[in-house]
């Protein structure tokens, strides 16, 4: 998980319940300024490149088509590698 503040937050809450049930919860931050750890990094630069170099928006509903149709192919390249 990144650093951000609301992890932060949510942390807390988490652990208060995992030790109300009886769970111990590890969490594991990742180190600043590392997004080549994180994979949602790597997947976010790509959408960059491939759909939205140089591109304006009419509304914010195309942009989430958009968005939905790059997750629809990644997953099937993902597919078709397994």
């Amino acid at each position: 998980m990144d650093n951000s503040s609301y992890h932060r937050k949510a942390e807390k809450e988490i652990v208060k319940i995992g030790e109300a049930i009886g769970i111990d919860i590890m969490w594991f931050y990742l180190p600043k300024y590392s997004p080549w750890l994180n994979p949602v990094e790597a997947e976010w630069r790509i959408f960059k490149r491939l759909y939205l170099p140089l591109r304006e928006f009419e509304s914010k509903d195309e942009f989430i088509k958009l968005f939905f149709r790059f997750i629809d192919d990644r997953m099937k390249q993902r597919i078709k590698i397994c």
